[in-house]
């Protein structure tokens, strides 16, 4: 199904309502963890034992009380004593205070001997069998001590100030045993209790090891267990994106913290998941996209002239965000085209073309997303969209939008920040930090700077295209993926062969010297340069683009996956996630003949502002 659009430019930007944005919704998950530390001394100045150690202290402390005697001459004289009350008795001599020495010593002793007891038996109840193993307790735990200068690290939204193990979150998540995540709940490694692989009864090293224990009773330990923390922490991030092997090489080359007992469980832990991955099938592997995101429905959808083209083939903010959390909660991951397939070169100097090794638990469905036209193009001003692409305080890129009144805005008002917002929130949503693909044309411009060189009069041609390119590195270093969507936005199919070479070296002239060298084209209007049959050097147009170095070529496929592994690139059809095809999925009582149902249900994501019915393609 042919589903591009490029509207006529228009110049009517007139009296346009004020916008009135909406702010992403922000959340924040709760820290709830203590310092260990701090646990085990309170408890240690309210407990009460009954260690047998106690009794040897009160009975030193009886050795100050004095003693009964047998002699019965002394028994005597203690009853006369008792009955001669008016004589007064001459007072003993008083003793030296070097008498008391081994009560006092023996006295002292008793105390440490409680103290330690003490100790341990807090050390078992609070799970710090780490401590208790060191110290003669029982092993009936598994942690290392909860404490230590460990420093924030990752995107963690409830980073422990104190820098304790327990309680840190990413996100709100945390990884299940079959290495998901799990919304709302703490990080594995970053908790008191065992993990999933562990036991309470079972959680020491294996017979003929030994662990390393940790302990506060030092700055160097305290720090030890820091680097723990942080370690683990990171290591989390990277097992929440299904990196397991990342995620093991940095605990274990981490110094100093490989042999404790926590960081042992955790590797072993991702090891056993790595066990159960299974292999995505490059060629079975759906792809979806996007054009700009309507951010104000009552100005994209007013009635005029470009309401009819935007109502087909754009998507509104709550639309994405309804459909992006369908698919989250029904297992697909994000992955990276160029991990799905990419060139490989033998000894002999040949390349070709290799499915990747995406490894995902079972469950899970990858995906690929892209997104075309952004160049927030002059006709769309004023309609609801965001204006430009910038990059944001934090390093990382986001969107700014023009209202009516000329103010600006600058925030999550597209895909990418978006995304980016949600993939934070849901690291298990994004394989090993994929991102979408993104695809310019260069008539007018890039990320909605002027860069086309019709306006080289500019006085804003020079720092627009600084600024583009600036944004674009930015989106690199992000994990997204850049692509061509052809210069003028043409159907590549159907245009003269002189026409086509023309528009696809204006491209790499104009856009790709910005953005730096890119393999992917995604045909505008979902056209292509050839049939169902796979692609040969004899088709002159796919030999062309592929000596300007493309590589994976994408038209529009409502297939739920259209996909070619080539000798030499990779082919893959496209789904419109759009209001034409939400709509009549809408109007089709048949599910078996839906579009979109293996994604979502329309019915729970399609915007009741659209006006209905969608205009047909």
């Amino acid at each position: 199904m042919d589903n591009g659009y490029k509207p006529e430019l228009h110049d009517e930007n007139a009296g346009i309502p004020a916008l009135r944005p909406e702010s992403p919704d922000e959340t924040s998950a709760p820290d709830p963890a203590a310092n260990s530390s701090a646990r085990r001394l309170d408890a240690f100045a309210a407990a009460e034992t009954s260690d047998p150690a106690a009794n040897g202290s009160t009975r030193h402390l009886n050795a100050f009380a004095p003693a009964e005697t047998s002699d019965p001459a002394a028994k005597v004289r203690k009853a006369r004593s008792g009955h001669a009350r008016t004589t007064k008795k001459k007072s003993p001599p008083k003793a030296r205070w070097t008498h008391y020495v081994p009560q006092i010593l023996l006295a002292l002793l008793a105390l440490c001997a409680l103290s330690g007891a003490l100790r341990i038996w807090l050390a078992e109840r609070s799970g710090d069998s780490a401590y208790a193993a060191g110290h003669g307790g029982a092993t009936t735990g598994s942690a290392i001590p909860q404490t230590g200068a460990a420093a924030s690290s990752g995107t963690g939204s409830g980073a422990n100030d104190s820098g304790s193990l327990g309680g840190d979150r990413v996100a709100g998540s945390q990884i299940g045993s079959d290495g998901s995540f799990l919304a709302g709940t703490d990080i594995p490694g970053a908790g008191p209790g065992p993990g999933p692989s562990q036991s309470p009864g079972n959680s020491g090293p294996a017979q003929g090891e030994s662990a390393t224990t940790l302990n506060i009773d030092t700055p160097e330990t305290a720090a030890a267990a820091g680097l723990a923390a942080t370690a683990l922490r990171d290591a989390a991030l990277l097992a929440a994106g299904y990196d397991y092997d990342g995620a093991i090489a940095l605990l274990n080359e981490t110094p100093g913290i490989s042999g404790t007992v926590e960081v042992r469980a955790k590797i072993e832990e991702y090891e056993q998941i790595k066990t159960t991955l299974v292999r995505v099938n490059p060629v079975t592997v759906t792809h979806v996209f996007f054009h700009s995101l309507v951010m104000d429905n009552a100005l994209a959808f007013d009635g005029d002239s470009r309401e009819k083209g935007y109502n087909q083939v754009m998507t509104t903010k709550s639309e994405f965000m309804k459909i992006i959390q369908s698919m989250y909660d029904r297992g697909y991951v994000l992955v990276r085209l160029h991990d799905l397939a990419y060139e490989v070169k033998d000894a002999d100097g040949g390349v070709s073309f290799k499915g990747g090794d995406v490894m995902l638990p079972p469950g899970k469905t990858a995906f690929v997303m892209s997104q075309d036209d952004v160049c927030y193009y002059d006709y769309m001003k004023g309609d609801g969209f965001a204006t430009r692409m910038v990059v944001g305080d934090d390093g990382k890129p986001t969107c700014e939008m023009e209202l009516a009144d000329g103010s600006v805005v600058t925030g999550a008002y597209d895909l990418v920040p978006l995304l980016e917002e949600f993939i934070e929130s849901h690291p298990d949503f994004s394989y090993r930090g994929a991102r979408a693909v993104i695809a310019f044309t260069g008539y007018e411009g890039i990320l909605g700077y002027r860069t086309a060189t019709s306006y080289s009069d500019s006085p804003t041609y020079a720092s627009d295209r600084k600024e583009a390119a600036r944004v674009a590195q930015a989106l690199r270093d992000a994990g997204w993926e850049l692509a061509s969507h052809s210069w003028g936005h043409l159907n590549m199919g159907a245009i003269s062969y002189e026409k086509f070479k023309t528009d696809t070296d204006k491209w790499e002239s104009e856009v790709e010297s910005l953005i730096g060298p890119t393999d992917i084209i995604l045909f505008p209007f979902g056209s292509d340069i050839g049939d169902w049959k796979p692609y040969t050097h004899e088709n002159e147009r796919y030999d062309y683009l592929y000596r300007q170095g493309f590589r994976y070529f994408c038209n529009v496929d409502s297939s739920v996956n259209w996909v070619q592994l080539g000798k030499d690139s990779y082919r893959q059809g496209r789904r419109n996630l759009d209001g034409y095809r939400m709509y009549y999925d809408i109007i089709q009582p048949d599910l078996t003949k839906r579009k979109t149902e293996d994604l979502f249900h329309a019915e729970d994501v399609f915007d009741p502002d659209r006006p209905t019915p969608v205009p047909p393609m």
